[in-house]
């Protein structure tokens, strides 16, 4: 499957079913001042606070906006409440291609015992990192060694063309002290390369 990332908490992944192509969206809000697709093409959609300012979508997505258990064109979700978190009043738990995956949307608050539980040992988390409204990179990085993910996949931090207000990624690395890191744009991942014996960090360009 592919990877890439849309800004701020934005996600898309790309996989097949069965002989198709298809494509997850995470959070494809519109971000007020920065170029954003104006519709994407999509079958299934999770957003994690609301369903309002997202692009248009493409395809009539199965779209999933609350807590629950989901599956739909070979994904397992399971969307988990977090009243705590105004930024992310749901995060998600699901699976692709064999691959588990939290997504932590604009996570402004760490987790309680009860949702950390549910996402503990995933293989690669979503985590936004760049203080102000989102997790301090010394909160993120905490999150982090508690949850012992074999990907970390940083959100929400200042870059070329999105997250102005929000610290740079490096800070989060500093805080994290992890020196494995790939920078990308469009991320292949197969489950056979995910890392056994350390957390590799994916650091995104915005597509």
């Amino acid at each position: 499957m592919f990877i890439s990332w849309l800004g701020h908490s934005g996600i898309k992944i790309e996989y097949k079913h069965g002989d198709e192509n298809a494509v997850v969206l995470v959070d494809p809000y519109k971000a007020k001042g920065e170029d954003a697709p104006r519709s994407l093409a999509t079958q299934l959609v999770m957003l994690t606070r609301g369903d309002k300012e997202t692009i248009t979508f493409q395809k009539e997505p199965y779209i999933v906006s609350k807590p629950g258990e989901y599956e739909t064109v070979s994904v397992s979700v399971t969307g988990l409440n977090n009243p705590s978190s105004k930024g992310a009043a749901i995060v998600y738990r699901f699976s692709i291609e064999g691959v588990t995956f939290a997504h932590l949307g604009k996570l402004d608050k760490t987790l309680d015992d009860v949702v950390a539980g549910e996402l503990d040992g995933v293989d690669v988390l979503m985590l936004p990192v760049g203080g102000h409204d989102v997790l301090s990179p010394a909160d993120a990085a905490s999150l982090v060694t508690r949850l012992e993910p074999r990907v970390v996949i940083p959100m929400c931090f200042q870059a070329d063309g999105t997250g102005k207000g929000y610290d740079t990624v490096k800070k989060f690395l500093k805080e994290l002290g992890n020196g494995n890191t790939e920078d990308e744009t469009r991320w292949r991942l197969r489950k056979r390369d995910l890392p056994t014996d350390s957390t590799q960090t994916i650091i995104f360009t915005k597509s």
